[in-house]
């Protein structure tokens, strides 16, 4: 593996001649804070100090919260799908390029890409084809578990809800899948997202996205049976669920109406709003025992900002403006928003990408929350 050299997209910093980025202020209304600014690279995870992103079809890997890059490989795919991904137009358009990475436990890395999930193996800095994805563009998340298993739901368009949408299973670290459910055609349009609950020792799956089609479901069974924790309305819609001790953190993502924090309660099943959003949510991440969700803009006109707190309270620590784009442009390159990580990151750096903004667009950006976060 190579110490990372794009020196076309990176400039040293004068105090740290590791870290190559840009240095500058945040919005006003942020204080002013000190950011750092990576150029066409996009994160992807943190767990602690570690940091996972890309540059087109090239991961990157960082061990101490972005001082010093490693390449940690390429995506093995066809020629034109890697010529896509190292343009930012044409590759939202196409939703190509990458789109989340996964690290096992015996060093294998699993990497969600266009139609497919890839696998490298350990030591290895090639990523190959372990499935194609022939509905729709890709799973929105792979979920882990404390066993190994690696969970994911069908995620395609669906209009007519004429096909079953399925959820897949790998038992050895993404060489194989299996289904493990499937929902009957008509009863769902597709899965937002599998997440485990190490606090249930269950699974969550949301789906969407109609109000009857909309649930929270829990399965401890291994997914032979999957029971609705609430269902049959848009405040329960969402793609970005975040687990703590005594409730279920999520933003909700209804495109037409308002949109919350909500907080689902262990004890008695009821999801109360925390705070209100000025857009939808499909990014939520944490950093320390902090919760941060990253509104979009879909079928209003807002800021895309990001919002951090707890079940006790959110504040928005930060807005861009989203480029000047009618609806059908915004349906054919996707919609502006702030892309977050999985994983928890170390207090207090958050990191994100911002999508389709005028400021920073597809950069990687470091944020001090300690002074940005008033007391």
């Amino acid at each position: 593996m190579s110490d990372l050299v794009d020196n076309q997209n990176w400039e040293e910093s004068e105090s740290q001649s590791n870290l190559r980025v840009l240095g500058g202020m945040l919005p006003r209304d942020t204080n002013g804070s000190i950011y750092d600014i990576m150029t066409e690279t996009t994160i992807h995870r943190v767990e602690g100090q570690v940091i996972y992103a890309s540059q087109g079809a090239r991961i990157f890997r960082s061990e101490n919260g972005g001082a010093i890059w490693k390449e940690d490989g390429t995506l093995g795919m066809p020629a034109w799908l890697t010529r896509v991904a190292a343009f930012t137009l044409l590759r939202r358009m196409t939703r190509g390029g990458i789109f989340s990475i996964l690290p096992l436990g015996d060093g294998a890395r699993l990497c969600i890409a266009h139609k497919m999930i890839l696998l490298a193996e350990p030591g290895s800095s090639v990523y190959r084809i372990s499935k194609h994805i022939p509905k729709g563009s890709r799973p929105l998340n792979l979920c882990l578990t404390p066993n190994g298993n690696i969970y994911w739901g069908e995620y395609f368009l669906n209009l007519r809800r004429s096909e079953p949408v399925r959820i897949f299973c790998s038992k050895d670290e993404g060489r194989n899948w299996e289904v493990v459910h499937t929902f009957a055609k008509g009863s769902i349009c597709h899965v937002h997202r599998i997440v485990h609950d190490p606090y249930d020792d269950a699974f969550l799956v949301c789906t969407g996205d109609r109000d009857q089609e909309v649930a929270i479901l829990r399965t401890d069974d291994g997914f032979r049976t999957l029971r609705p924790i609430v269902h049959g309305d848009q405040k329960y819609r969402t793609t970005s669920l975040i687990t703590r001790p005594d409730c279920i953190l999520y933003g909700t993502d209804s495109p037409n109406g308002e949109n919350y924090v909500m907080a689902l309660d262990r004890k008695s099943g009821s999801a109360d709003k925390v705070q209100r959003l000025p857009g939808p949510v499909l990014y939520g991440c944490q950093v320390g025992d902090q919760v941060v969700f990253a509104t979009m803009v879909e079928k209003q006109h807002h800021e895309v900002s990001l919002w951090v707190g707890n079940e006790n309270g959110f504040s928005r620590v930060a807005h861009l403006k989203a480029k000047k784009w009618n609806r059908a442009v915004r349906e054919l390159v996707g919609y502006p928003t702030a892309i977050l990580p999985e994983g928890t990151s170390n207090w207090p750096n958050l990191y994100f990408t911002p999508v389709g903004t005028e400021l920073h667009d597809g950069s990687l950006v470091r944020v001090d929350l300690s002074t940005v976060i008033k007391e």
